[in-house]
């Protein structure tokens, strides 16, 4: 009987270690997840930067600020859609400028959660999440941190079920 208890003792150990294995790789896909949506949102700021540059230039020349500007154009010009089309770029791209410092900057214990209080949706959508493994520092870290909540978790399920198999074991 004993050696059926050492099988199944070795068979959960196994199942442990793969279980780890899994979570050290899911947290390993953070950085990887949140890089990914950086470069998207690196882009999306990108193709905002003309607009927000040419307006910026033309602003200067004439003492405004950007969005001083485009409150004076309004007054003049008829056609405000266009006016307004310039004004959300300026503002996607502020947002967009200001969401990247956020999540670059912010420290490796709380990026996630900076992550996800500035992280957009349409963003999210629009990426295209090819997971991998970077050999970094953060992502080392991260994985370990898989492997610890793993261990914490498992040992947590374990221990009612062994003290409840001590329980149940006639004393000799």
């Amino acid at each position: 009987m004993r050696r059926v208890g050492k099988i199944f003792s070795g068979i959960g150990q196994l199942i442990a270690r793969i279980l780890c294995v899994a979570a050290a790789l899911l947290f390993l896909q953070i950085p990887v997840y949140i890089d990914q949506y950086l470069n998207v949102l690196i882009q999306a700021r990108e193709e905002a930067r003309p607009t927000y540059e040419s307006t910026q230039r033309v602003a200067f020349q004439q003492n405004y600020s950007p969005e001083a500007y485009l409150d004076a154009m309004s007054n003049r010009v008829s056609n405000t859609d266009s006016l307004q089309l310039v004004r959300n770029t300026l503002e996607r791209y502020n947002s967009y400028d200001e969401k990247i410092q956020a999540i670059s900057d912010a420290p490796l214990w709380k990026k996630p959660w900076v992550f996800y209080q500035k992280s957009e949706k349409s963003i999210r959508e629009a990426m295209d999440f090819r997971p991998g493994v970077n050999l970094d520092q953060e992502s080392l870290t991260y994985g370990l941190i898989g492997i610890l909540l793993c261990s914490f978790l498992l040992y947590l399920v374990a221990w009612p079920i062994r003290r409840l198999g001590r329980k149940s074991s006639p004393q000799s």
